[in-house]
């Protein structure tokens, strides 16, 4: 088992995207899967799902902000972005949570390349309650869609510098360093970002660099930083053992990352590689904790895994 194993990982949308929740949607080549009352699982091809399902489901949920942000959400990863629209526009009225509300109408407007109107909701919205990173990112997206990197590219910035950790700010302004200047433009904006007050995310990215150029010393030292300040990200737990594991660097996975994981704060990805790292380190007590503690979660998508790592553990214990 390979450390960085893309189905435990944090999945981005393509819909912001630190600015909404992660939601698990079922998918398959054949449709949408759906559950019935009993809790089978049945598909439903994508057009009777858009003309049967969804007005139903977004109907139940009119007046539910939570309920019709998770239902706007789940529309938007499966592609009905001219569906959410609507659902979009009553939900930035009633959301009691105001930005989240504001940020989902002005993502389904990006969706549905209404950039002009996107542009012109985030800009209101900022100018009556203020800025934020997710506010400014989405605004910066209206901007690159309509052709004006520049302005695109200084609004990512203010965002930056508002928030330094916001992940697809950071790796957006980066890729443009990159596009620019090559390896070293996309290296420089980093080290840049890496020298904001608060700012771990683009160590992270800095610190993979550091790995690929075999300086682990220097990785080390960029981890220690990110775990000072971004020790609750399951996202910086998720990458920093994984990468350090793709390099051989296991034992640092165990005095790095082992110490401060929590499974509830920090999710599956992590504990997953843990689990690899202690098996390669024969940590069998560690491992044979963090194992019982993912039991418990009764999932059963992680049979197979719990299974290996069983086996695994009790052949060198």
């Amino acid at each position: 088992m390979n450390f960085i194993k893309k189905l435990f990982g944090k999945k981005k949308t393509d819909s912001s995207d630190d600015d909404i929740a992660p939601v698990e949607v079922d998918r398959n080549n054949e449709g949408i899967a759906v559950y019935d009352k009993s809790g089978s699982k049945f598909a439903i091809e994508k057009d009777q799902y858009r003309k049967n399902v969804l007005p139903g489901i977004f109907k139940t949920s009119w007046d539910n902000p939570q309920e019709l942000y998770n239902a706007i959400i789940m529309a938007l990863n499966d592609g009905f972005s001219a569906e959410t629209l609507e659902p979009a526009r009553r939900l930035f009225e009633i959301d009691q949570i105001h930005e989240r509300g504001a940020t989902i109408f002005g993502i389904s407007l990006l969706k549905n390349e209404r950039y002009a109107e996107a542009q012109a909701h985030f800009e209101s919205y900022i100018s009556k309650n203020g800025k934020s990173g997710v506010l400014l990112t989405n605004l910066a997206k209206a901007y690159s869609f309509q052709g004006n990197e520049t302005r695109a590219k200084e609004v990512l910035w203010e965002a930056i510098e508002l928030f330094p950790n916001l992940s697809n700010a950071v790796e957006w302004l980066a890729a443009m360093g990159k596009e620019k200047d090559g390896e070293k433009g996309y290296l420089e904006t980093m080290s840049r970002i890496s020298e904001l007050d608060g700012s771990w995310y683009a160590d992270l990215w800095l610190a993979r660099h550091d790995l690929e150029s075999s300086n682990l010393k220097l990785a080390v030292q960029r981890y220690e930083k990110v775990l000072a300040l971004g020790s609750d990200s399951e996202e910086a737990l998720y990458m920093m053992s994984g990468d350090l594991g793709k390099h051989g660097a296991v034992n640092e996975i165990i005095t790095l990352v082992l110490p401060v994981f929590n499974l509830s704060k920090h999710g599956i990805g992590p504990a997953m590689n843990l689990l690899q790292a202690c098996l390669e380190t024969k940590n069998i007590n560690q491992g044979v904790k963090i194992l019982s503690e993912i039991k418990a979660l009764d999932r059963p998508d992680l049979t197979e895994h719990i299974v290996f790592y069983e086996t695994e553990f009790s052949k060198i214990s």
